[in-house]
């Protein structure tokens, strides 16, 4: 069958699965444990993981976005460098 015994939790475990020193069970189907999300990723939840990462995704392609619109506004769409002022030195 597959079942495996874990001497931790006690139980017997479907194949896959996994005892997590972090969180102090077994994970069905067992992905890792993400730090981020502060549990482990397995069959119950990698569809919301999944989300949590296009999520995460969206928002970091937005910040982006945002802020290189902000940059072509005030710099007024000049993307190369302005010629030195005459008595402005450089260090």
């Amino acid at each position: 069958e597959g079942l495996s015994y874990c001497n931790t939790c006690q139980i017997l475990r479907p194949p896959r699965s996994f005892h997590c020193g972090d969180c102090g069970v077994c994970i069905e189907v067992h992905d890792h444990h993400c730090p981020w999300v502060g549990n482990c990723i397995g069959l119950r939840n990698t569809r919301y993981f999944v989300l949590f990462l296009a999520n995460a995704s969206l928002l970091c392609l937005v910040a982006f976005i945002l802020t290189l619109s902000y940059f072509l506004k005030v710099t007024g769409g000049e993307l190369k460098p302005r010629e030195q002022e005459e008595g402005m030195d450089v260090l």
